[in-house]
Formats: C-alpha cells, structure tokens, sequence
C-alpha cells in the first residue's frame, strides 16, 4: 500500500473514531446540556493526535494478527483490498 494512503488512511480513521468516542462519552457524562459541543470539542482535539499515534504504531501489528487469525481458522490469506495493496 502506498505511503501516502497509508497515512491518510490513519489520519481519517483516528479523527471518525476520536470524534465517535469523544462525543459518546461527553454525551453520557454530561447530558444534552449548555456547553456540551465545547466540552466534545475539547476531548476531540485531545483525543485526535493520541489516537493518531496509535493508529499508525499499531497498524501493522494489528495486520499481522488479523492474517494469523484468519490463516488459523483454515482459509488461506485475505485478499488485498484493491490491486495497489500489494505494494
């Protein structure tokens, strides 16, 4: 897979995920109240560049897990996503 889409692949999949997880849970501590959507911009903005360190330090491993799980269930490797995967 390419570089590039790699990392932009992390960048989104981390924003979708800490803006899902953030706004959950200032939602269910906080309620629907004035001061709630600041509150969830808060924990965005803290919570997006951690997520995006992981994201891309735990990509690979998490890979290789997801091909050993898969090779043990009996079925041969996954099919790449596309054809430029297998770069």
């Amino acid at each position: 897979m390419n570089k590039k889409v790699k990392i932009l692949s992390g960048v989104i999949m981390s924003g979708i995920m800490a803006a899902a997880l953030s706004g959950f849970f200032t939602l269910t501590k906080m309620g629907l109240v004035p001061g709630w959507q600041a509150a969830w911009g808060l924990g965005f903005v803290s919570g997006w560049p951690i997520a995006l360190v992981l994201s891309m330090l735990i990509a690979r491993p998490v890979r290789a897990l997801s091909i050993a799980i898969v090779r043990r269930s009996g079925r041969s490797r996954p099919a790449p996503l596309s054809p430029t995967a297998q770069n």
